[in-house]
């Protein structure tokens, strides 16, 4: 189970609510910062699942990344936008990518990739609460098989 520091800390970053994930990024101690890199990588799944469901090809993912360059030009510090295609692309079954991306900028990329799809996508946002749960019950099912 996700401790609700974790839970709210991802909550708040995928609806936009900068002061508060910074508030409760603060906050976390060590475990909890190594339970956000699994429950991240979960609710990135989940999204992930929902945004390219319908369509994973290489075109969709290039307009879905080019309007991340967009959207976040002057992010301090500066999004690596070959570390976001590569993530994404894993997902799509491109799993030897993950090869050449250092799980530190793995790691970075999960949480503003979560806010463009819950911020394109007025479904994820009014059922966010279930998109964490189901992350939740994601990250579990990994920890009882690993």
């Amino acid at each position: 189970m996700t401790s609700s520091n974790v839970r709210s800390l991802v909550r708040a970053v995928a609806l936009g609510d900068t002061e508060q994930a910074q508030t409760l990024n603060d906050r976390l101690n060590d475990d909890e910062r190594n339970e956000l890199g699994v429950y991240g990588t979960a609710v990135l799944s989940v999204c992930l699942d929902h945004r390219f469901r319908d369509d994973s090809s290489r075109a969709a993912i290039d307009r879905f990344v080019e309007a991340m360059r967009s959207n976040y030009a002057k992010a301090d510090p500066p999004l690596k936008v070959l570390a976001i295609e590569g993530v994404i692309r894993a997902f799509a079954g491109e799993d030897w990518i993950l090869d050449e991306i250092s799980p530190e900028d793995q790691q970075a990329t999960q949480l503003p990739i979560i806010r463009e799809i819950v911020a394109s996508s007025a479904e994820l946002r009014g059922r966010i609460d279930d998109v964490l749960t189901d992350a939740d019950q994601l990250a579990t099912a990994w920890a009882s098989e690993g």
